[in-house]
């Protein structure tokens, strides 16, 4: 898909978000990202788009309540690494996975950084290691939105080591994944889960819905997790085709 579309700063005019999110630099300072039509992630970037400490940066469709697509250019810098704060709303992020097996997710959390995504869908995001969609250290809170056709080793949809997650009416669907193909929850990980549905996951050995491994916790209200499966045409049995304790 060309894309044509443009990020704006309110001064500034990108075609790629990673280049406008690593020209958000000053600590303390709250940047707004407004995404007008189809833009690029990782087009033509040597460094990985990072949100920095101290900085918080707020990416939002042009249109309120309408989502903007963004879509990975690159394998090594088409994805975004948060050590600040940032709130995405009205995005969807599709990773391109028919082109690109990616050294890093769709969205990467570290300790001490914060994402919240509203009305956002993470798609089609492909990589050999942790978390397709999103690997969060950190804290993420889901509101809405989708986190759908997401592959990985660890947590196709989303994976999680320590930090807390929290989501609320949100649709895990679709991921793939060795261990834990919608959500891997790995090591002191927190996850509340509220009004949502985790669905049509598959998980070559074990978690289809959700692997909850080690000091790990997971607590859901009022939500479905159904129709996951482990196991695949080469590997006929596995273990918590729902959930994984």
């Amino acid at each position: 898909m060309a894309q044509t579309g443009n990020i704006s700063d309110g001064t500034n005019t990108y075609s790629d978000l990673g280049e406008a999110i690593n020209a958000c630099t000053t600590s303390g300072t709250t940047y707004t990202l407004t995404v007008s039509g189809n833009a690029s992630l990782g087009s033509g970037l040597s460094s990985t788009p990072t949100v920095a400490a101290g900085v918080t940066i707020n990416v939002v469709s042009s249109t309120s309540g309408t989502q903007q697509t963004i879509t990975r250019a690159d394998a090594n810098y088409g994805g975004i690494v948060v050590n600040g704060t940032l709130n995405m709303t009205d995005i969807i992020l599709d990773g391109d996975k028919s082109t690109y097996t990616a050294s890093i997710s769709g969205i990467t959390v570290r300790q001490g950084g914060t994402a919240t995504l509203t009305n956002c869908n993470i798609q089609n995001c492909k990589t050999n290691n942790y978390g397709g969609g999103i690997h969060n250290n950190g804290t993420l809170e889901i509101s809405g939105g989708a986190i759908a056709y997401n592959e990985a080793t660890y947590g196709g949809g989303i994976y999680q080591n320590g930090g807390t997650l929290t989501i609320s009416g949100g649709t895990i669907t679709y991921n793939e994944a060795t261990y834990g193909g919608g959500i891997y929850l790995y090591n002191t990980a927190t996850a509340n889960i509220t009004n949502s549905t985790c669905s049509n996951n598959t998980a070559q050995q074990y978690g289809g819905g959700i692997a909850i491994y080690d000091a790990a916790t997971a607590n859901l209200y009022g939500s479905t997790v159904q129709n996951n499966q482990v196991g695949n045409n080469n590997i006929h049995y596995g273990f918590g085709g729902g959930v994984f304790i």
